[in-house]
């Protein structure tokens, strides 16, 4: 699948900066002088804003566009920005459902945080999202179901596909629900970033069945997302009591993970790509408020049934 079009280059003339802000990227970066910090920031945002976007945005919409009633699953939607862009470029909104944690925390990272008192805390962030959008429950684009994946009353994953097939194609409408356990193997697109990384090995495995189970068995059905990468095995980032943890897969793990012994897909063929995107050093270690952290990658990826 080929990339979309390349972004727009950085406009250097829209750098702005606070004194804060510019104290902490002198004491990071060793660069007293404030023009040569804009240029080195410009540099890095511009190297930055040039990464690859998601390979597989076109084939999401063109499966959108082409094959009737093609469900695509947000997980972790929070203000529900990529759900209304999505919508935009043309993807039918009544067949677009999105599902994140009920009260859920949405927490923006201060660069120099070193406890909770230090984060911002956002709540209810799909509430806020409307607030952002102008809309409302009802005039919001795209379904909305609250809860936590995990729990069996948001999707239960127990029920036979045979109970499910009697709610009736033509009369099924996705702001009707009230879980997720009626698209048993419905939903061609599954769409998952920044959350996998949240939980245990153990609990990735399972959220890998989880969505798995939902999607549709024909080919071109696709599960994509991003997330926290590392060079080889499995890696715990360890962000503080305050934070918790966060696990980390390599592009060999994250593949074993669906495709191996104990996988969803371990005894079917799925076309499985993963790419590896790794932030300058300087941006990893402001993301977490430190120095010396191990190189910040992110995987990029999908598994495709054939």
């Amino acid at each position: 699948m080929s990339p979309l079009p390349p972004a727009p280059p950085v406009d250097e003339s829209l750098y702005s900066i606070r004194d804060e802000e510019k104290e902490f990227f002198k004491l990071s970066t060793q660069i007293d002088d404030d023009e040569e910090l804009r240029k080195h920031v410009c540099q890095v945002q511009a190297e930055a804003y040039s990464l690859n976007q998601y390979p597989a945005y076109k084939h999401v919409l063109k499966l959108g566009k082409e094959r009737p009633g093609a469900i695509y699953l947000e997980i972790g939607c929070a203000f529900g920005t990529d759900l209304r862009k999505l919508i935009t470029d043309g993807y039918p909104r009544e067949n677009v459902i999105a599902s994140d944690i009920q009260n859920g925390i949405f927490i923006i990272y201060s660069l120099k945080a070193s406890s909770l008192s230090d984060l911002a805390i956002v709540l209810e962030y799909y509430e806020l999202g409307n607030k952002l959008f102008k809309t409302t429950p009802e005039t919001c684009p795209f379904a909305f179901i609250p809860g936590d994946i995990f729990d069996s009353s948001v999707f239960d994953p127990q029920r036979r596909p045979e109970e499910l097939s009697q709610v009736s194609e033509s009369s099924f409408s996705l702001k009707s629900l009230t879980s997720l356990t009626p698209l048993h193997n419905r939903v061609s697109i599954i769409h998952i970033s920044s959350v996998f990384h949240l939980f245990s090995p153990e609990k990735q495995q399972k959220l890998a069945h989880i969505l798995a189970s939902m999607l549709s068995p024909l080919p071109g059905s696709m599960i994509l997302g991003k997330q926290l990468a590392t060079d080889s095995g499995i890696y715990e980032w360890d962000f503080g009591n305050d934070v918790g943890s966060a696990w980390s897969y390599s592009t060999l793990a994250w593949k074993e993970l669906w495709t191996g012994e104990n996988g969803p897909f371990k005894t079917e063929e799925v076309d499985a790509q993963v790419l590896v995107e790794a932030l300058p050093t300087e941006i990893g270690n402001a993301a977490v408020g430190r120095s010396n952290t191990p190189t910040i990658q992110f995987l990029i990826w999908s598994i495709t049934r054939v």
